[in-house]
Parts: C-alpha cells; structure tokens; sequence
C-alpha cells in the first residue's frame, strides 16, 4: 500500500512453491545501495554522466538519494528509481533533440531529478581540457571543487581512449579522492577492460 502497486496478497498454496528472500533497501544506508548499483550501472554500460551524477554531490538531498526517491503522497508519476535512471541512459543515448530528451528525461525520472542532472551535465562549461590529463599528464588543472571533479572523471572516462589515456587517468585517480577514484576507474572499466590491461598501473592498482 504505501508505493502505491496494484497486488494481491500471494495465495498461500503458490507462496509455498517458491523461495523467499527478503531484500531491504535501506536509505539510511544508501552508499551500501549505491555501491552495488554503480557496480551494475558500469558494466551494464549505463551512461557515465548518470554514473557519474549520481556518485557526486549533486545527487544528495536533504532527506533523499536521487538513486531512488518515492513520496507515496505525490500525485507524480515519474520518479527516481535504478530501473528509471537506466532508462535516462537509453534517452542519452538516442541522440534526440535536445527539447525532446529533456522532455523524456523528466517524463522519466520526474522534474526533481532531471534538473539535478541537467545541472551536473552544466558543470562541464567549468571543466579544463580533460586532454591536459589524458595527453599531457597535467594534473595541476583538477579543480578544487568536489561536483566538479566529479564532472571531470566523468569526462575523462568519456574521452579516454587508448593506453597513454588510460595510464594518466589511473595517475590521476591516485591524486584525488579514494572513493572518485574509485568511480572513475569503474566507469572506464566497464566501457573498456581489455583497454585497461594495457595501462602499466592497472594490474597494481
């Protein structure tokens, strides 16, 4: 009753031949929830701004997690979940005029969570050339700001391309935060392991 689904009480007959497993979503416990969903999202090949916004500031409200939010006494329809985001990752991905796919974003994920990634993907006009790492290995560029180097892992994990690219974003990932570290090898991972392996610093990593 309270996620508002249409079910009916399971006959007691057809509960017994199957297998139940309790799962709990805990929200107070969102990192453990998020974690595991990133892990997916990565090589499921779920969009890297998604992943990426997701992770970073801008996905932490003040009582919520835009991964998953339902208010049962709103009358919207559209509403953050893991399944709603990964379709967000279809409408990135279908290369729609830029009206319609903000429109299909927020018809998915309601309007809450399609400006927090709106406003995640505006962060990208503050970025230094991802190419000064990637190329050049100029790590000095790395903003301060924590959203905005989250926006750079995204961009690097989009414009890394071969070995020399992969190599300076693990010197890089080792310079920030563990946990954005993390995440930016995940995204690049689950785009290109084979890639990966060619990076000198992978296998110590």
């Amino acid at each position: 009753e309270l996620d508002q689904a249409l079910v009916k009480k399971m006959p007691t007959p057809l509960a017994n031949r199957f297998t139940h497993i309790q799962m709990a979503w805990d929200l107070k416990d969102m990192q453990a929830n998020l974690d595991d969903w990133t892990d997916w999202a990565t090589g499921a090949g779920v969009h890297p701004v998604i992943v990426a916004m997701l992770n970073s500031p801008v996905a932490t409200q003040s009582d919520h997690h835009l991964l998953f939010h339902f208010d049962p006494k709103s009358g919207h329809k559209a509403f953050p979940t893991p399944r709603s985001w990964e379709k967000v990752s279809r409408w990135k991905k279908a290369g729609l005029p830029r009206p319609i796919e903000q429109e299909a974003i927020e018809g998915t994920v309601g309007r809450g969570a399609a400006t927090a990634l709106w406003t995640f993907e505006a962060l990208f006009s503050q970025l230094p050339d991802p190419m000064e790492i990637l190329e050049r290995a100029n790590f000095k560029v790395t903003p301060a700001k924590r959203d905005l180097q989250y926006a750079l892992a995204c961009s690097l994990a989009q414009m890394a391309s071969n070995a020399t690219h992969y190599e300076n974003a693990l010197q890089w990932a080792r310079k920030v935060t563990p946990e954005l570290g993390v995440l930016l090898v995940k995204i690049i991972s689950g785009r290109d392991m084979a890639g990966m392996y060619l990076a000198p610093s992978y296998t110590a990593w």
